[in-house]
């Protein structure tokens, strides 16, 4: 037989008091802590015991609270029943009334009077049929909690409160429910053991705020499961985050301003049950501002024997194409403590019926069983699937156990990519082997719950262009589903290229690249543009501390537009890898972020990103410079306006050893601004890069601010060459231009010929490395002759012996 935990609640409610249109009073009204058990003067509570029964907690703040809210019970013995209601304002010299039917028809009415805020006659009503707090607020002492006993039966309830509430600033904002019902019908049991209710109010500013249920004269508290409710207001701004005995339950907020009110349900494990009997329930509310709790209510849950059937999961082909036959698989779990008998479970595509399977099970307690829905054949496209596991209500499951049959998915029907080992790439029919190298182009992909494209374990060149990846993932099958999933994405994988011919790559839940333990990949010549989190996202597959594993390295990005993700280019834990030529841009966090070595990042534009343009985080041995940095962090509260960032979390005050200028002495360059002719190279120096909010004076002018730029974090780093002029403005000296004459031809090669046989002098050593492995020999001289006479690629050393 099945265990069946019910729910039951503790509710704390708060509710919004419009402060931020009032004045307060000099003292609070007759405001008491919210608690039950062995306290006086604090409030009313209540508790008993409950066999077989229900305990329901409602909200209404659908209407004005004078007009009708009905509220249906289930068979049983009413054992207590409470209405609770908020307004602002008092309703002076008027009587508050308020109006209640039962199920048989019989018919309450209660009065509040005008108190003029008397504490001692205000306290009078503090008793199991009726009272009211007040938070103390002009005009009128403005929040007010109302709350009265009524005579509730099974069936049809009605409530409503009257009493000048159409008076302008007068309003009534929430309305809510308690009852304890005693020996209901088995589909309605939800309880069974321990009951409490209190009832007062609080302001609640000094947090975490605590109240205590105690067993009073009842016994002790079992081992079973407990539900939690809560509700309050006046949270807007704030996360609330809920406990019982030190258990974390969870956490709630609302955006600032909002003051919503809000009824919250949370399960209480029995674990976090104290044996003690009494009971603590804590509210930490993050940003120390307030909240207004009204009652509480913590009931045991009921135990039952009964099955309970779950579609744990449905299993999809990895790749579903157009009008092709496949199956769909679903594995049902009977998560109850009593066998199930036979049922049949169904499929639904799209919210119509597409399929049965019958006679299936029976299932024991605990036991699971997979059915196959076989010839699922669809057109392209996200499809929802639902499978619901005893579609026909064979089996009985209680109430709470009849709401969780269903499971509904999503999955993407053509479009993706996918690809697991090199034979998977040979054999795939969207890859073009061109000389060997396997092209993906002119695609439009996208896919609703995954990665458009996925490559994974392959070492054959792969090319990627021409292609439009956009809309990735934004159907999330599960909690957490997402967290790795992208428009590309990478893994262990070398001599890829992603570019050539520009992909645009867009709209994508979470990356829009992903690029995980791979190395010697190439992202060029694209646009990246509003995915959810990260434009290019480099890592591996486990993060750690420093020191990093090299399992990510050389990887290249040059040449991209990447804009408007949350973050632009974020290197985790890479090395030697380069960031050159992009244009990173309206990021709502980091423009390029870094926590990893060795990588050379220069001539970019990184502008207008919301928090630092650059990032640099536990990453030592890096070499920034040529890079403009514009309008970057311009509403960061403790930094404004500065636009990089360089810390060793773990050593803090330590220079992370990164260079904010480039690390070769004999760049020649002319910038604009110099009075000399444009063919002269008059300038030699390190070079940074241009901070447009720098200051900047330039007594020599050579292009190369008199004063460091400041780098936020660490205490040593500083650009310590940063521009006058943006990169963009200064003509650099080309590799192999030995001759400074600003094109690289014969004269070149004749001038490095003498310095190699004779030792002349070349105007730039820099620029003679034309093969980048340090010194200059006869394999530069030949490699320069053969550029001159053939063309091909050159290869100097920009940053420290690293060939960008």
């Amino acid at each position: 037989m099945k265990t069946r935990y019910v729910i039951a609640p503790i509710v704390i409610l708060a509710v919004l008091a419009l402060a931020a249109f009032s004045t307060p009073a000099m003292a609070l009204g007759c405001l008491e802590d919210i608690k039950t058990g062995n306290c006086t003067d604090c409030g009313g509570f209540l508790n008993g015991t409950i066999t077989n029964g229900s305990v329901r907690v409602l909200e209404n703040s659908t209407g004005p609270c004078n007009q009708n809210w009905t509220i249906t019970l289930p068979p049983g013995e009413v054992v207590v029943a409470y209405v609770h209601w908020h307004r602002w304002g008092a309703c002076p010299n008027t009587t508050v009334t308020a109006e209640f039917w039962n199920g048989n028809g019989y018919y309450q009415s209660v009065g509040f009077p005008y108190f003029n805020y008397n504490c001692t006659a205000q306290r009078a009503w503090n008793n199991e049929s009726r009272g009211v707090w007040w938070s103390g607020y002009s005009p009128r002492q403005g929040n007010h909690h109302y709350y009265w006993r009524v005579n509730a039966t099974p069936g049809t309830n009605i409530f409503r409160a009257t009493g000048c509430y159409n008076t302008p600033g007068q309003h009534c904002d929430d309305r809510w429910f308690v009852a304890v019902i005693n020996n209901t019908t088995t589909a309605n049991i939800t309880h069974s053991g321990v009951w409490w209710h209190n009832y007062g109010y609080k302001r609640i500013n000094q947090t975490p705020y605590s109240t205590w249920f105690y067993n009073a004269t009842i016994g002790p508290v079992s081992d079973h499961n407990y539900t939690l409710w809560v509700a309050q207001s006046h949270y807007g701004g704030g996360t609330i985050d809920i406990y019982l005995n030190n258990c974390h339950l969870g956490t709630f907020s609302a955006p600032s301003g909002t003051f919503p009110f809000s009824l919250k349900q949370y399960n209480v494990p029995n674990t976090c049950i104290g044996t003690y009997g009494s009971q603590n329930a804590t509210w930490d509310l993050s940003n120390k501002n307030y909240f207004y709790g009204y009652f509480a209510t913590l009931a045991e849950k009921a135990v039952l024997n009964l099955p309970d059937l779950v579609v744990e999961d449905i299993m999809f082909p990895e790749v579903m194409n157009p009008g092709t036959g496949y199956t769909i698989e679903a594995r049902i779990k009977n998560q109850g403590n009593a066998s199930s008998g036979l049922f049949n479970v169904s499929l639904e595509v799209d919210g119509s019926p597409y399929g049965k399977v019958t006679g299936v099970g029976p299932l024991s307690a605990g036991a699971n069983t997979t059915v196959s829905f076989t010839g699922v054949s669809l057109s392209g496209g996200c499809h929802s699937f639902t499978v619901v596991a005893d579609c026909d209500n064979d089996v009985y499951e209680g109430a709470p156990g009849e709401t969780n049959n269903a499971r509904t998915e999503y999955y993407q029907v053509g479009n993706i990519i996918v690809v697991h080992n090199n034979n998977q790439l040979t054999s795939h029919p969207d890859f073009i082997n061109r000389g060997g190298i396997y092209y993906l182009e002119n695609k439009t992909i996208t896919n609703c719950v995954g990665c458009g494209i996925t490559i994974e374990n392959t070492t054959l060149p792969v090319v990627i262009q021409n292609c439009t990846v956009h809309d990735c993932n934004y159907e999330q099958r599960n909690s957490g589903w997402n967290q790795y999933k992208a428009g590309i994405c990478l893994r262990n994988v070398s001599n890829v290229a992603i570019g050539g011919y520009r992909n645009t790559i867009v709209n994508n839940t979470n990356a829009g690249m992903r690029v995980q333990n791979s190395t010697h990949v190439d992202i060029m010549d694209n646009y990246i543009s509003n995915n959810t989190k990260y434009g290019i996202y480099v890592y591996p597959d486990n993060l750690v501390k420093p020191p990093y594993p090299e399992y990510v390295k050389y990887i290249n990005i040059t040449n991209n537009t990447v804009i408007r993700n949350q973050e632009g280019i974020d290197l985790a834990e890479a090395f030697n890898c380069t960031v050159s030529g992009n244009t990173v841009r309206d990021n709502t966090k980091y423009g390029v972020y870094v926590c990893g070595n060795y990588s050379c990042i220069y001539n970019n534009t990184i502008a207008n990103n919301n928090v630092y343009g650059m990032n640099l985080f536990n990453a030592s041995h890096n070499i920034i410079f040529w890079n403009d940095f514009i309008d970057n962090n311009k509403t960061n509260p403790q930094y404004p306006e500065h636009q990089a960032y360089d810390m060793w979390k773990y050593q803090s005050g330590l220079n992370p050893h990164n260079h904010w200028n480039s690390t070769v002495s004999d760049f020649v360059y002319k910038h604009d601004g110099t009075p000399d002719p444009p063919n002269d190279y008059p300038n030699v120096s390190y070079m940074g890069n241009y901070w447009d909010n720098g200051t900047c004076g330039d007594t020599n002018n050579n292009g190369i601010c008199d004063s460091a730029y400041k780098i936020d974090g660490a205490t040593a780093p500083n650009d310590y060459y940063s521009l006058k002029y943006s990169w963009r403005n200064t003509y650099k000296l080309m590799c192999g231009n030995v001759d400074a004459s600003r094109d690289v031809d014969g004269g070149d090669y004749t001038k490095l010929c003498e310095h190699v046989g004779h030792g002349d002098p070349l105007d730039s050593n820099w620029a003679g490395d034309v093969d980048c492995i340090g010194g200059i020999d006869g394999g530069d001289y030949t490699k320069l002759s053969e550029y001159v006479g053939h063309g091909g690629c050159l290869h100097c050393c920009y940053c420290d012996g690293s060939c960008c």
